[in-house]
């Protein structure tokens, strides 16, 4: 047998009702925010292409990510903020030492 549910979005919140049951509130925001996955960008890449030297790298498309809600990864791993790399503006970041041309960056991040 399936179960049945309703579900109702009002204001921030989702609703869902299981036949005979007691309805359960989930809170659809994060930090403050209102739950918009079309601000949530994943696996880009970034402006620059790795060469070894350039530290500095950019998001694309004039894209600018939220303070603290940037990830960044080195063929496939995750950099460690604060130690590998540093947010430097809204739309940029600085790594400590530069990956080199043979190395895939990606991130992750939400936008503002």
């Amino acid at each position: 047998m399936s179960d049945v549910f309703k579900i109702t979005k009002s204001a921030g919140t989702v609703k869902t009702t299981k036949a005979n049951t007691t309805p359960k509130t989930v809170n659809t925001k994060i930090r403050g925010f209102d739950l918009d996955t079309s601000r949530i960008k994943t696996n880009q890449s970034p402006a620059e292409t790795p060469d070894g030297a350039n530290k500095v790298f950019t998001l694309p498309s004039g894209d600018e990510y939220t303070a603290g809600l940037l990830e960044v990864y080195v063929d496939g791993v995750q950099s460690t903020k604060n130690t590998d790399w540093t947010e430097t503006t809204a739309s940029t970041f600085t790594f400590t030492t530069a990956p080199d041309s043979d190395e895939a960056v990606r991130m992750s991040y939400v936008k503002p």
